[in-house]
């Protein structure tokens, strides 16, 4: 198992990063050979023989991810890794998380930033106050969170019908397009249809993963 918890990496103050990462291959049972691999990896070769307490928070970062990968662990735990980073060192990081999934490891991201979670995880827990409230792939997250689009050119008269029904939610936008939620599009239409409403277009909404979290958390306020 490696890691990297918070935005304080478990480094040692009076030794230099390149000391650290020695330390830790020898702890590790790694060769030394791997400490100038990870070195390269993360890009921290201009400031490794310095003391990691004169590091941007961006490199203390970097330090901190070589630190928990030197040992190739098989599980791989990651607490907002990107924090303090400038956008190439968070693209450099999503490529590498990537790179060592594909490399058999498994990794358990947790971050806020949501972008990047969506831009890297292939499966996702959505948590909020300690509680599970939706899991799976991310095209699954967003078909369970069932918001059916669809544009009309009888707008008033089809919020009008879809009122009459509880269990949904309806949403009046603007441009002839309205929002429903609990219903799922085949069974939108046949109402639709049925009573001569038929919409010009029908489609689930493609929710980023920020709009799905603040959904799904707020279903359980």
């Amino acid at each position: 198992v490696g890691s990297l918890i918070g935005d304080t990496p478990a480094y040692t103050p009076y030794l230099t990063g390149r000391q650290n990462l020695l330390y830790a291959a020898r702890v590790l049972g790694v060769k030394e050979k791997r400490v100038e691999e990870v070195i390269n990896l993360l890009g921290i070769g201009e400031v490794v023989d310095r003391r990691p307490g004169s590091y941007s928070t961006g490199m203390k970062q970097r330090l901190g991810m070589a630190m928990a990968i030197i040992h190739q662990p098989k599980l791989l735990i990651l607490d907002e890794p990107t924090n303090g980073m400038d956008p190439a060192g968070i693209k450099s990081i999503r490529v590498l998380v990537k790179n060592l999934a594909s490399q058999g490891a498994t990794i358990l991201l947790c971050s806020h930033l949501l972008h990047e979670v969506e831009q890297v995880c292939n499966r996702v827990a959505i948590f909020n106050k300690g509680k599970v409230v939706s899991e799976g792939s991310l095209a699954e997250l967003q078909q369970a969170s069932n918001t059916v689009c669809i544009n009309t050119l009888q707008h008033d008269k089809t919020v009008h019908f879809l009122a009459q029904f509880p269990d949904i939610k309806v949403l009046p936008l603007k441009d002839g397009k309205i929002e429903i939620i609990g219903i799922d599009p085949q069974s939108l239409m046949e109402a639709l249809v049925r009573n001569g409403l038929t919409p010009v277009e029908v489609y689930l909404r493609d929710d980023s993963l920020e709009e799905l979290f603040i959904e799904l958390t707020a279903k359980e306020e």
